[in-house]
């Protein structure tokens, strides 16, 4: 469950374990944090930047928080050249959805930019469809003539809703209003789509402001 849009953020600090500063080193990722969410964006996208170096096997485990810090093991791996990426566990009706073409994704060679783009499209689509913490890995991998073999097996991770929505008790905006207005409604799926756009609707609103960043808590 979600608690949505309580404010008060304080400083929110990241302990990495495991290659820590060889993950540091390629991705330049900063320890300290405005809020989880931060955190927890910077880490997706440092991922997507090894992956698009061509550390296919990169990964972020063991992901541990409270409400002042965050520690994960983090892996970088070697380089790979790709031979044959093959489909795990992803559902066809979320290949269609995400419009993933089976016959160029898989069973073909492929470039470490398109495993790339086709791990974003897949995760984004789970993000905002109630599994925040959704991920990819690579599986059953093996070297073939120094080219690499492997099938994506997805991991969903927790089902999140949002489960209370906190607003400024100072706000005489009324809750009938700015909560369609946002897209929240108190049981709906977590979707990450509509969280990035709080910050831009309320700011578009000119009897309205921010007393301060909104903040989701898991």
């Amino acid at each position: 469950s979600l608690p949505v849009l309580q404010t008060g953020a304080q400083p929110f600090h990241l302990e990495l374990t495991g290659e820590r500063d060889y993950f540091l080193t390629h991705t330049h990722l900063p320890v300290q944090f405005t809020s989880f969410i931060e955190c927890l964006d910077a880490l997706r996208k440092s991922r997507e930047t090894l992956m698009g170096e061509g550390y296919l096997a990169a990964s972020i485990d063991s992901m541990q928080w409270n409400d002042t810090m965050a520690r994960a093991s983090v892996f970088v791996g070697p380089v790979f050249t790709w031979g044959v990426l093959r489909n795990g566990n992803i559902p066809a009706m979320v290949l269609q959805q995400t419009g993933t073409d089976t016959k160029h994704y898989f069973q073909h060679p492929l470039k470490a930019g398109d495993v790339q783009r086709l791990f974003e499209k897949i995760i984004r689509y789970y993000e905002n469809h109630g599994y925040p913490f959704a991920s990819l890995q690579l599986d059953s991998a093996r070297f073939e003539q120094h080219h690499l073999y492997a099938r994506l097996q997805l991991d969903r991770g927790k089902r999140c809703t949002i489960d209370t929505i906190i607003l400024n008790e100072e706000s005489h905006t009324a809750r009938s209003f700015l909560l369609p207005y946002l897209g929240l409604k108190q049981g709906m799926l977590y979707d990450e789509s509509l969280m990035k756009l709080i910050r831009r609707k309320i700011a578009a609103l000119n009897f309205l402001q921010e007393s301060a960043p909104w903040k989701v808590e898991f």
